[in-house]
Parts: C-alpha cells; structure tokens; sequence
C-alpha cells in the first residue's frame, strides 16, 4: 500500500543522485518526519536501508499486542530530526559532518547546519533563501 501511495512523490533526480552514494559505498540512510510503516515503505522505494534500526523517522506507539496506541513515542520532525539523527548517528559511529542530508523543507535547517553536506531540493521559498545565504548547494531534482 504505501509504496504506491509513495512512488508519485519520489522526484526523477532522486535515483541517480541516490543510485551515485550507493555505488560509492556510501550508506543510504532514510530520515523523516513520517512515522515508521510508510518510512520503511519510504525507505525500500529511495533504496535505503531498510533495518528498523536504520529508518530515522517519529515513531507511533505500538503496544504488546502490535496495535498502535495513537500516542507518539519520538518525534523526528524540525529540531527532533537533528535529535534523532544525532543519536542514531552515534549509535553508528558516524560523524555527521561526513554526510549529505536532502531535503525540501525550512523545518530541517538545524540538521542542514550539523551535516558536512547539505542540499536543498526543490525547496520551498524560506529554505531556498536561507540556503542562498548560508552557501548551501540547491538543486532541482524535477
């Protein structure tokens, strides 16, 4: 279900760019606001890494008998993707300041401004600015 709910959203650029990281060993690691079923839906259409322990997204609550609480147990969205990302990146032994993070929104600045590579794709109006002026990479991915 999610993964044609999803296919429309991912921009033709996005495979190439994505298609180059992998082939140069880079390892490919999915970061969203989401939570954590259409993450990993996300996570295999992108071609990135599909462990749990390797989807950074909010996760839902799940309770002993699998069913969802409606309460949220992390949020990775503004500062918490940066949050998590941090700790997800510390866990790994990643230095944040070796990766590439791509995004289309102002609310991931904090994350932009801890990874060594930040690219703003096809983004909105603030980030598209602020990117400008802090010198980072923009691209359009159609």
């Amino acid at each position: 279900f999610f993964i044609k709910e999803l296919a429309h959203r991912m921009r033709p650029g996005c495979k190439e760019v994505m298609e180059k990281h992998l082939a140069a060993g880079e390892r490919c690691i999915i970061c969203t606001s989401s939570w954590q079923h259409p993450a990993r839906a996300a996570a295999k259409l992108f071609n990135c890494e599909t462990d749990d322990k390797d989807v950074i997204s909010s996760v839902m609550e799940v309770d002993e008998a699998g069913m969802m609480t409606g309460k949220i147990a992390k949020v990775a969205f503004g500062d918490g993707k940066y949050t998590v990302s941090k700790a997800w990146a510390e866990e790994n032994g990643v230095d944040l300041m070796d990766c590439y993070f791509y995004t289309d929104s102002m609310s991931d600045v904090m994350l932009m401004e801890y990874v060594g590579f930040p690219v703003a794709v096809n983004p909105d109006p603030r980030l598209k600015a602020h990117s400008k002026t802090r010198g980072w990479q923009v691209v359009d991915w159609g």
